[in-house]
Protein backbone atom coordinates (compact mmCIF):
# COMPACT_ATOMS: atom_id res chain seq x y z
CA UNK A 1 0.00 0.00 0.00
CA UNK A 2 1.36 3.39 -0.97
CA UNK A 3 1.27 6.37 1.34
CA UNK A 4 2.20 10.00 1.02
CA UNK A 5 5.05 9.37 3.48
CA UNK A 6 6.95 7.43 0.82
CA UNK A 7 9.06 8.88 -1.99
CA UNK A 8 6.56 10.76 -4.19
CA UNK A 9 8.46 9.62 -7.28
CA UNK A 10 7.53 6.06 -6.36
CA UNK A 11 3.87 7.10 -6.52
CA UNK A 12 4.38 8.24 -10.11
CA UNK A 13 6.13 4.93 -10.89
CA UNK A 14 3.22 2.78 -9.66
CA UNK A 15 2.04 0.58 -12.54
CA UNK A 16 -1.75 0.77 -12.29
CA UNK A 17 -3.43 1.10 -15.66
CA UNK A 18 -4.16 -0.62 -18.91
CA UNK A 19 -4.03 1.86 -21.78
CA UNK A 20 -7.75 1.54 -22.46
CA UNK A 21 -8.47 2.50 -18.84
CA UNK A 22 -6.55 5.75 -19.25
CA UNK A 23 -8.54 6.55 -22.39
CA UNK A 24 -11.79 5.87 -20.51
CA UNK A 25 -10.87 7.80 -17.39
CA UNK A 26 -9.59 10.85 -19.28
CA UNK A 27 -12.31 10.82 -21.92
CA UNK A 28 -9.85 10.33 -24.81
CA UNK A 29 -10.48 8.56 -28.13
CA UNK A 30 -9.72 4.85 -28.03
CA UNK A 31 -6.04 4.08 -28.61
CA UNK A 32 -4.77 7.54 -27.62
CA UNK A 33 -2.97 6.51 -24.43
CA UNK A 34 -1.20 3.58 -26.11
CA UNK A 35 0.03 5.78 -28.97
CA UNK A 36 1.26 8.58 -26.72
CA UNK A 37 2.75 6.44 -23.97
CA UNK A 38 4.23 3.48 -25.86
CA UNK A 39 4.32 4.49 -29.54
CA UNK A 40 2.70 2.64 -32.42
CA UNK A 41 3.19 1.30 -35.91
CA UNK A 42 1.20 2.08 -39.03
CA UNK A 43 2.05 -0.10 -41.98
CA UNK A 44 5.83 -0.14 -42.26
CA UNK A 45 6.18 3.10 -40.29
CA UNK A 46 7.18 3.07 -36.62
CA UNK A 47 6.22 6.03 -34.44
CA UNK A 48 8.12 6.27 -31.13
CA UNK A 49 6.44 7.19 -27.84
CA UNK A 50 5.93 10.76 -26.76
CA UNK A 51 5.73 10.11 -23.02
CA UNK A 52 8.20 7.22 -22.62
CA UNK A 53 11.78 7.50 -23.80
CA UNK A 54 11.33 4.23 -25.70
CA UNK A 55 8.63 1.63 -26.22
CA UNK A 56 8.35 -1.12 -23.60
CA UNK A 57 6.88 -4.60 -23.55
CA UNK A 58 3.31 -4.10 -24.77
CA UNK A 59 2.06 -6.11 -21.79
CA UNK A 60 3.40 -3.59 -19.29
CA UNK A 61 0.88 -1.50 -17.39
CA UNK A 62 1.08 2.27 -17.57
CA UNK A 63 2.09 4.18 -14.45
CA UNK A 64 0.24 6.86 -12.54
CA UNK A 65 2.86 9.34 -13.75
CA UNK A 66 2.11 8.37 -17.35
CA UNK A 67 -1.59 8.92 -16.74
CA UNK A 68 -0.80 12.41 -15.40
CA UNK A 69 1.35 13.20 -18.43
CA UNK A 70 -1.30 11.89 -20.83
CA UNK A 71 -3.86 14.11 -19.11
CA UNK A 72 -1.68 17.18 -19.41
CA UNK A 73 -0.52 16.49 -22.95
CA UNK A 74 -4.16 16.41 -24.01
CA UNK A 75 -3.94 20.19 -23.65
CA UNK A 76 -1.53 20.27 -26.59
CA UNK A 77 -3.87 18.23 -28.72
CA UNK A 78 -6.75 20.53 -27.79
CA UNK A 79 -4.77 23.19 -29.61
CA UNK A 80 -4.46 20.90 -32.68
CA UNK A 81 -0.69 20.56 -32.38
CA UNK A 82 0.60 17.35 -34.03
CA UNK A 83 2.58 14.81 -32.02
CA UNK A 84 5.76 15.37 -34.01
CA UNK A 85 5.81 18.95 -32.73
CA UNK A 86 4.89 17.98 -29.18
CA UNK A 87 7.64 15.35 -28.86
CA UNK A 88 10.59 17.84 -28.83
CA UNK A 89 8.95 19.77 -25.97
CA UNK A 90 8.65 16.62 -23.88
CA UNK A 91 12.19 15.49 -24.69
CA UNK A 92 13.70 18.85 -23.71
CA UNK A 93 11.78 19.05 -20.46
CA UNK A 94 12.58 15.42 -19.59
CA UNK A 95 16.27 16.06 -20.20
CA UNK A 96 16.20 19.10 -17.93
CA UNK A 97 13.86 17.93 -15.17
CA UNK A 98 13.94 14.11 -15.25
CA UNK A 99 11.14 11.61 -15.81
CA UNK A 100 7.53 12.78 -15.79
CA UNK A 101 8.24 16.48 -16.42
CA UNK A 102 4.51 17.23 -16.77
CA UNK A 103 3.88 15.75 -13.34
CA UNK A 104 6.30 18.18 -11.69
CA UNK A 105 4.96 21.30 -10.02
CA UNK A 106 8.02 23.39 -10.84
CA UNK A 107 7.54 22.68 -14.54
CA UNK A 108 3.80 23.28 -14.75
CA UNK A 109 3.64 26.31 -12.48
CA UNK A 110 6.75 28.09 -13.71
CA UNK A 111 7.30 30.18 -16.80
CA UNK A 112 9.59 27.42 -18.05
CA UNK A 113 6.77 25.46 -19.67
CA UNK A 114 5.54 28.53 -21.50
CA UNK A 115 9.00 29.51 -22.70
CA UNK A 116 9.80 25.95 -23.75
CA UNK A 117 6.53 25.57 -25.62
CA UNK A 118 6.95 28.91 -27.36
CA UNK A 119 10.52 28.11 -28.39
CA UNK A 120 9.96 24.56 -29.58
CA UNK A 121 6.29 24.16 -30.39
CA UNK A 122 5.07 27.36 -32.00
CA UNK A 123 6.31 30.95 -31.83
CA UNK A 124 3.69 33.16 -30.25
CA UNK A 125 1.91 30.32 -28.51
CA UNK A 126 -0.43 31.67 -25.89
CA UNK A 127 -0.76 35.10 -27.45
CA UNK A 128 -1.44 34.68 -31.17
CA UNK A 129 -5.20 35.09 -31.24
CA UNK A 130 -5.38 35.19 -35.03
CA UNK A 131 -4.15 31.62 -35.42
CA UNK A 132 -6.02 30.27 -32.41
CA UNK A 133 -2.81 29.10 -30.75
CA UNK A 134 -4.02 30.63 -27.48
CA UNK A 135 -6.35 27.61 -27.19
CA UNK A 136 -3.57 25.40 -25.90
CA UNK A 137 -2.46 27.79 -23.18
CA UNK A 138 -5.99 28.16 -21.81
CA UNK A 139 -6.46 24.39 -21.83
CA UNK A 140 -3.08 23.83 -20.20
CA UNK A 141 -3.81 26.31 -17.43
CA UNK A 142 -7.17 24.66 -16.74
CA UNK A 143 -5.64 21.19 -16.54
CA UNK A 144 -2.76 22.34 -14.36
CA UNK A 145 -5.24 23.70 -11.81
CA UNK A 146 -6.84 20.27 -11.38
CA UNK A 147 -3.53 18.58 -10.45
CA UNK A 148 -2.60 18.38 -6.76
CA UNK A 149 1.02 18.01 -5.69
CA UNK A 150 2.98 16.60 -2.76
CA UNK A 151 6.69 17.41 -2.44
CA UNK A 152 6.47 18.97 -5.90
CA UNK A 153 5.13 15.87 -7.67
CA UNK A 154 1.58 15.08 -8.79
CA UNK A 155 -0.41 12.80 -6.51
CA UNK A 156 -4.03 13.52 -7.47
CA UNK A 157 -6.04 15.05 -10.31
CA UNK A 158 -9.59 15.59 -11.49
CA UNK A 159 -9.55 13.66 -14.78
CA UNK A 160 -12.31 15.63 -16.50
CA UNK A 161 -12.37 19.40 -16.73
CA UNK A 162 -15.51 20.77 -15.13
CA UNK A 163 -16.00 17.75 -12.86
CA UNK A 164 -13.88 18.46 -9.75
CA UNK A 165 -16.04 16.05 -7.73
CA UNK A 166 -14.34 13.07 -9.41
CA UNK A 167 -10.65 12.47 -8.65
CA UNK A 168 -7.90 9.97 -9.37
CA UNK A 169 -5.32 9.46 -6.63
CA UNK A 170 -2.02 7.70 -7.23
CA UNK A 171 -2.00 6.32 -3.69
CA UNK A 172 -5.60 5.43 -2.92
CA UNK A 173 -8.18 3.10 -4.44
CA UNK A 174 -5.65 1.51 -6.82
CA UNK A 175 -5.62 4.69 -8.87
CA UNK A 176 -9.26 4.33 -9.94
CA UNK A 177 -11.63 7.32 -10.15
CA UNK A 178 -13.66 7.99 -7.00
CA UNK A 179 -15.93 10.71 -5.70
CA UNK A 180 -13.73 13.22 -3.89
CA UNK A 181 -13.35 12.53 -0.19
CA UNK A 182 -14.90 9.06 -0.44
CA UNK A 183 -14.11 5.57 -1.70
CA UNK A 184 -17.24 5.56 -3.89
CA UNK A 185 -16.71 4.75 -7.57
CA UNK A 186 -18.73 7.10 -9.80
CA UNK A 187 -19.82 4.13 -11.90
CA UNK A 188 -21.58 2.58 -8.88
CA UNK A 189 -23.92 5.50 -8.21
CA UNK A 190 -24.31 6.55 -11.86
CA UNK A 191 -25.64 3.13 -12.82
CA UNK A 192 -28.13 3.19 -9.94
CA UNK A 193 -29.52 6.47 -11.27
CA UNK A 194 -29.58 5.04 -14.79
CA UNK A 195 -31.52 2.04 -13.48
CA UNK A 196 -34.24 4.36 -12.19
CA UNK A 197 -33.47 4.54 -8.47
CA UNK A 198 -34.53 7.77 -6.78
CA UNK A 199 -31.53 10.18 -6.72
CA UNK A 200 -32.42 11.51 -3.27
CA UNK A 201 -32.43 7.99 -1.82
CA UNK A 202 -29.10 7.14 -3.50
CA UNK A 203 -27.51 10.33 -2.18
CA UNK A 204 -28.77 9.64 1.33
CA UNK A 205 -27.59 6.04 1.26
CA UNK A 206 -24.08 6.98 0.11
CA UNK A 207 -23.96 10.18 2.22
CA UNK A 208 -23.05 12.40 -0.72
CA UNK A 209 -24.71 15.58 -2.06
CA UNK A 210 -27.38 14.85 -4.65
CA UNK A 211 -25.64 17.18 -7.12
CA UNK A 212 -22.64 14.85 -7.01
CA UNK A 213 -24.77 12.18 -8.68
CA UNK A 214 -25.04 14.41 -11.73
CA UNK A 215 -21.23 14.76 -11.84
CA UNK A 216 -20.86 10.98 -11.56
CA UNK A 217 -23.34 10.48 -14.38
CA UNK A 218 -21.56 12.96 -16.62
CA UNK A 219 -18.23 11.27 -15.88
CA UNK A 220 -19.55 7.81 -16.71
CA UNK A 221 -22.00 8.52 -19.54
CA UNK A 222 -21.03 11.95 -20.84
CA UNK A 223 -23.44 14.82 -21.35
CA UNK A 224 -26.41 12.79 -22.53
Amino acid sequence: MYSYDMDPLSILDAELYEYREIDKYLGLPSGTARRWINGYTRGVNIYPPVIRESALDSGRLATFGELVETYYLAAFRAGDHPLQRIRPVVERLREEHGTYPFARERVLKADGIRKEAVRVLAPGLGENLRTGQVTWMEEAEARMRTIEFDHGLAVRLAPRLGLPQIVIDGVRHSGAPVIRGTSIRPHAVARLVQAGDEPARIAAAYKIPERTLDAAGRFVFGDQ
